[in-house]
């Protein structure tokens, strides 16, 4: 039986490379108005077998494999940029100097069409995922009872942050329901949609 780690790389890997593979052929079609010439419909999936595999690579180096599912910060998604473009960068030097790119290489507007597209996507996958992993921490803690009402002392930058982390993580099993200041400015006011109610 397979192991849960083992698991969850085989889900993500076919994860990218289903939105990898959309992502190219959606170019393509976008490309020609959803009528690619019959010339070149052959190519679409030679592009494909090459195309994907690179970004998979691209993936790896930029650590998207060994990250957990619950979590994707900014800090992923700049990885998740940065593997995108460098394999956008290493598609655009192939067509600039080979010299027949038609026979193996997508038309310049589908490579940065699916520039776009592949990075949305995978981001998409990303977010995904984590959320569908909120929700069910949620929902097993909701229905064992365990989620409970906190307050939070402080609405700074270090409150707010403990706020969005709770609302990130719900299978910890706290809902923040307001923020205490000392600062009267803040009082009767909201951050991140949680009221300020005092001291």
């Amino acid at each position: 039986m397979l192991q849960r780690p083992t698991l969850r790389l085989l889900g993500l890997t076919l994860a990218y490379i289903s939105g990898t593979s959309a992502s190219l052929w959606l170019a393509w079609q976008l490309r020609f108005d959803f009528s690619v010439p019959e010339p070149q419909r052959d190519l679409v999936w030679i592009t494909v077998a090459w195309i994907v595999p690179l970004k998979l690579l691209a993936l790896a180096l930029a650590r998207q494999y060994s990250g957990l599912l619950s979590f994707f910060s900014i800090r992923d998604l700049v990885r998740l940029f940065a593997a995108m473009t460098g394999s956008f960068g290493i598609i655009i030097l192939c067509w600039g100097f080979t010299p027949n790119p038609g026979t193996f290489i997508p038309p310049r507007g589908v490579i940065l069409v699916d520039f776009v597209l592949s990075f949305m996507g995978v981001a998409a996958i990303r977010l995904a995922f984590r959320l569908y992993r909120e929700r069910t921490s949620h929902q097993r803690n909701f229905i064992k009872g365990r989620l409970k009402k906190v307050g939070i002392v402080g609405a700074g930058h270090s409150g707010a942050d403990l706020a969005k982390e709770l609302f990130m993580r719900r299978g910890m099993g706290l809902a923040p329901e307001c923020f205490f200041d000392d600062n009267p400015e803040k009082w009767k006011s909201r951050l991140h949609s949680v009221p300020i109610l005092g001291k």
